[in-house]
């Protein structure tokens, strides 16, 4: 009886310790998601006092533009080539230092440091580095005899100069997220495969990668999940130019509800947004789930 009271008491304790948080999470996040739901049903502008509501129009008209189109498979672009690259750059560094034996910690610092560098300072780099008249790329490529690239002009290449600074700034989350995974992997599997004979490729395959593929899912659905959301990288370098070529479907949002002034359209975008983001999400817990049940 006494067990029971000291739990219904500790029980009331924890829930009063987490009401600070849940107000926070309730003012800055649900009260703001619900507002932004309910104004993409209306015409609401900056720029007028009255505004009705309009159903299903703004997201009707969303997906019906031309210009929907063009947005869309560049922010599949963009999600695909950050994703990939990053990936791929974040689990070899990892898998670098996971063999290392000495000054593992000052390299994991120095390569984990574009994950921390400020987003302003980071782009001011990336324009002083690929400017097209002054940029220091342009400059070596003079000095060894080549032609200089239009990097954020021409449109073959903006999207993917664009992409190589949000590849850059987020390999360190990857790599860290891969290199904790790796280091949990019991090394008495590796000495029983060598042990065998099996060769180095041998061990990643059938010993590495099964031992770490919820770690992987996490890390791509984590990734996906900021690359799909970008915003500041693309509106600081280019502002979606030149001819739309790097507009993704945030800065879209973003455009629509400020520039425009048009917050219902905006809103109605937002929520797209949020619905991608939100699958995405349950996919997450989904495999966690799974994970959870495997374990037992």
């Amino acid at each position: 009886m006494q067990t029971r009271s000291f739990n219904a008491r500790m029980q009331i304790i924890y829930f009063c310790m987490a009401i600070p948080a849940m107000l926070i999470i309730t003012i800055f996040i649900i009260f703001p998601v619900l507002y932004n739901f309910l104004i993409s049903f209306t015409n609401f502008t900056l720029r007028a006092k009255d505004s009705g509501f309009v159903g299903f129009q703004n997201y009707i008209r969303f997906f019906t533009r031309p210009e929907t189109l063009t947005v869309v498979k560049n922010t599949l672009h963009y999600m695909l080539g950050v994703i990939t690259v990053q990936f791929l750059l974040g689990f070899c560094s990892a898998l670098a230092l996971s063999y290392m034996k000495k000054g593992r910690a000052f390299a994991s610092a120095v390569l984990f440091m574009p994950w921390v560098v400020s987003q302003v300072m980071a782009v001011t780099a990336w324009r002083l580095l690929f400017n097209d008249s002054y940029g220091l790329v342009n400059y070596f490529f003079v000095y060894l005899g080549l032609e200089p690239v239009k990097w954020f002009s021409n449109l073959d290449t903006v999207m993917w100069t664009v992409m190589g600074l949000n590849m850059w700034a987020g390999y360190g989350f990857t790599m860290t997220i891969m290199l904790a995974a790796l280091k949990s992997v019991p090394i008495e599997l590796y000495e029983a495969a060598h042990v065998d004979g099996a060769s180095w490729f041998k061990r990643l395959f059938y010993i590495t990668l099964p031992m770490i593929v919820y770690s992987i899912a996490t890390n791509l659905i984590l990734i996906t999940i900021y690359t799909f959301n970008i915003f500041t990288y693309v509106f600081a370098l280019t502002g979606g130019g030149p001819l739309n070529r790097t507009e993704v479907i945030g800065l879209t949002m973003y455009n629509t509800a400020f520039v425009s002034g048009r917050m219902g359209a905006g809103a109605a975008i937002a929520i797209v947004m949020i619905a991608f983001n939100l699958i995405l999400a349950a996919i997450y817990m989904k495999m966690l789930k799974k994970a959870d049940n495997d374990a037992l």
